[in-house]
């Protein structure tokens, strides 16, 4: 009953902090790899971005988004990306 549902919530929020956390680690790989350490903050911000946008995903399963966040999120990772080159 209703420790499963907690329990299930625990395990959920778990998976979300390993997913922002790899997100990250992965985004900062990436920076150095590429030789880009002037970028790294926002490269860092962008794969949490990316993070949060991929666990508001696999939660609508579960739950109700609050109203307008997907929304918040695009524009967050459009402020974010370098200009595209013509």
């Amino acid at each position: 009953g209703q420790a499963t549902v907690l329990e299930e919530k625990e395990i959920a929020r778990a998976e979300a902090e390993m997913t922002m956390i790899q997100a990250i680690v992965d985004g900062v790989q990436r920076a150095r790899r590429d030789g880009q350490p002037a970028n790294m903050s926002e490269i860092v911000a962008l794969r949490l971005v990316d993070a949060l946008e991929q666990m508001a995903h696999q939660s609508q399963r579960l739950y109700p988004l609050p109203q307008g966040l997907l929304p918040q999120l695009e524009q967050m990772r459009r402020q974010l990306s370098p200009p595209e080159q013509d």
